[in-house]
């Protein structure tokens, strides 16, 4: 190992948020996170199928930059479907208060899909639990993301006290695990859809989770693949009518 790579990585993030009124009925709400990264890992994230930090790998080997970007930038909209109140804690994107219990919600901007979906409290932030890669999120689930992670897209939740239906629909990169989003939506998107069950009250939590992606690059592969089959055919169709003496 070099000094070079032994070098430490470094994260700054300068969060903002507004909300129109202190009203529990419903609310409006913008969320702006501004990031920087510096160093990039060891090796530069590179080499190791379960990186050992999982935030290093979002920025080392895509050479993206040292400076700063804007990581979320999006609106939020909660609508109270009952008076109960449940305290909200401050934290990160997340204004302190008191959210209706049942409510309707709304995302919509530059946003992260794991913000909404797959909540779980012990593999879920990549900032704060440095946990493998392999393990952050659920492994089998591919969520929509750019190489730092984020997107764009709009998400809706219907919340009650004993369950979360919640749908999210973002846009892709051109290439898996790109910079640059494609524009086509219609074409290249990701779709969540979950349900979470709270049964007892007690902290039981059961999460249902489906998910379909789009990528144009995987469907040109698909497609590619097609024509290939198709052309196989064909000889193999010439070949035995030669082999019958029709040629």
């Amino acid at each position: 190992m070099t000094l070079d790579e032994a070098a430490a990585q470094y994260r700054g993030t300068v969060l903002a948020a507004f909300q129109n009124v202190a009203d529990t009925l419903h609310a409006f709400q913008a969320y702006l996170d501004i990031e920087m990264e510096k160093g990039a890992g060891v090796s530069k994230a590179e080499g190791l199928g379960g990186y050992v930090n999982g935030d290093a790998i979002r920025a080392g080997s895509a050479n993206l930059g040292n400076g700063p970007y804007v990581a979320r930038a999006y609106l939020r909209y909660f609508h109270a479907l009952s008076t109960e109140t449940e305290k909200a804690e401050r934290g990160q994107d997340q204004l302190p208060g008191n959210e209706p219990v049942s409510r309707i919600e709304i995302k919509a901007g530059k946003l992260v899909s794991t913000g909404d979906f797959d909540l779980n409290r012990y593999a879920n932030n990549n900032r704060t639990q440095f946990f493998n890669y392999t393990f952050l999120y659920n492994p089998a689930w591919d969520f929509a993301a750019d190489t730092r992670g984020y997107t764009y897209g709009i998400a809706a939740a219907f919340v009650k006290s004993a369950w979360r239906l919640a749908y999210g629909c973002y846009m892709v990169p051109n290439t898996a695990n790109g910079s640059v989003f494609d524009g086509n939506v219609i074409q290249a998107q990701g779709n969540n859809l979950e349900l979470t069950l709270k049964p007892d009250g007690k902290g039981t939590v059961v999460r249902i989770l489906g998910y379909s992606k789009r990528l144009k690059e995987v469907e040109q592969e698909n497609f590619r693949l097609r024509k290939l089959v198709a052309d196989l055919s064909l000889d193999n169709a010439i070949l035995k009518e030669a082999a019958r003496g029709n040629f």
